[in-house]
């Protein structure tokens, strides 16, 4: 029993052990890491253990190891922030990118725009050609029943973009104002060659659109007694 565990036949079992422990894990990189020991030790193994070494199943476990390695760094390379300037961490902070990896691809798919008059960036009734995200107000939203909403940060167009229908109030943004706006085409083409990044903007937009009905919903129960007052 001594010899063997001091064998190379351990090697074995402390490979699949190692892979058996990274599949209980949820975190990406922790889990690609056990895998990849795993793999080299099995390649250990092949070449070590036998009599004439495993060749075949060695390469091919090399071949698992540098695919995981790929994998590793790119994993790597979304969760890095990098080099954000200020405006680009106040979006950030305010859009609450899933991965940083995935807001500079959102963002380099944006323009940004300040405006020093008052501009329309959507109208009720018309299908906006384009999605919007203030991060500096004031803008003023017109509702079609005739009331007025402010606000100072969030998207504009979304419902449009996901429902894919005409814009369902009038956005009016103020002098001063600085936002982002993205093609809607140019997004849908982005969407197709990267999934994970549509899931990634559908996460911020349903954050967003969350936001606004909590926000819509408070306002609603701070007036009902004012009204209820007045009448």
């Amino acid at each position: 029993m001594t010899e063997y565990l001091f064998s190379t036949a351990i090697i074995v079992h402390l490979a699949a052990l190692l892979q058996v422990t990274g599949y209980l894990l949820k975190d990406q990189i922790k889990l690609r890491l056990l895998l990849l020991a795993g793999n080299v030790l099995y390649a250990v193994y092949y070449i070590t253990h036998p009599a004439t070494p495993l060749w075949d199943a060695m390469i091919w476990s090399a071949v698992m190891v540098v695919s995981n390695t790929i994998l590793i760094v790119v994993i790597l390379r979304e969760r890095r922030h990098g080099t954000l300037d200020t405006v680009e961490r106040e979006i950030y902070n305010q859009l609450g990118a899933p991965l940083p990896g995935h807001f500079r691809r959102i963002m380099k798919a944006a323009q940004k725009v300040s405006t020093n008059t008052e501009i329309t960036l959507v109208r009720h009734g018309e299908t906006p050609q384009k999605l919007f995200f203030i991060y500096r107000g004031p803008c003023t939203i017109n509702l079609p029943n005739g009331d007025v909403l402010d606000a100072e940060t969030g998207f504009v167009g979304e419902l449009s973009l996901i429902l894919e229908q005409t814009a369902n109030a009038t956005v009016t943004l103020g002098p001063g104002g600085q936002y982002l706006e993205w093609n809607r085409a140019e997004l849908r083409s982005l969407f197709q060659s990267a999934p994970a990044i549509r899931l990634s903007f559908e996460q911020l937009l349903t954050r967003d659109i969350a936001r606004k009905l909590a926000e819509n919903t408070l306002r609603t129960r701070v007036m009902e007694p004012a009204l209820e007052a007045v009448t």
